[in-house]
């Protein structure tokens, strides 16, 4: 006997959204603040400015990397919201059920930095 589950797809489709789109604020921000994480002036001829500077570019990366896959993984949820509605329609009109009307449609785009 297959197990009785339950998607709830317009939740999963809003928690996407939600997961997705404020991350695109993420790397504005870091651009906003590299000016803060650079050595310069009379600092910048320190023996550790390289390392700093090696520093904040290796945060700078992993921060802007850590966004884009939490936006992708936001998504990924839409997606699968979608897929689970579709495959739900096929299978109700299957059976020649007629399939509801589709729920309001949360699927706004989602940017995707580096695209």
């Amino acid at each position: 006997m297959q197990p009785n589950v339950h998607i709830d797809i317009e939740g999963l489709r809003r928690t996407g959204i939600r997961i997705a789109t404020p991350l695109v604020t993420v790397e504005g921000a870091i651009n906003q603040q590299v000016t803060h994480l650079t050595v310069s002036g009379p600092a910048a001829g320190w023996e550790s400015a390289p390392a700093l500077a090696d520093a904040s570019n290796a945060w700078r990366n992993h921060l802007n990397e850590l966004s884009q896959r939490v936006t992708r993984f936001g998504a990924d949820l839409v997606a699968s919201a979608d897929e689970f509605e579709a495959a739900d329609r096929a299978a109700a009109s299957s059976f020649n059920i007629p399939a509801p009307p589709p729920a309001p449609s949360y699927n706004v785009p989602i940017p995707v930095s580096g695209k």
